[in-house]
């Protein structure tokens, strides 16, 4: 099952995954760009 899965089934909702999930990518994108700057 997905996060997503686990979220609804949870009754937290839509927006409390899609910020979880959000924060993951935007600091996976930080974490890419610093190490790609060296």
């Amino acid at each position: 099952m997905s996060s997503i899965g686990h979220r609804l089934f949870a009754g937290q909702g839509f927006l409390a995954w899609a910020l979880e999930a959000g924060n993951d990518i935007v600091a996976l994108a930080v974490m890419g760009a610093i190490i790609a700057a060296f």
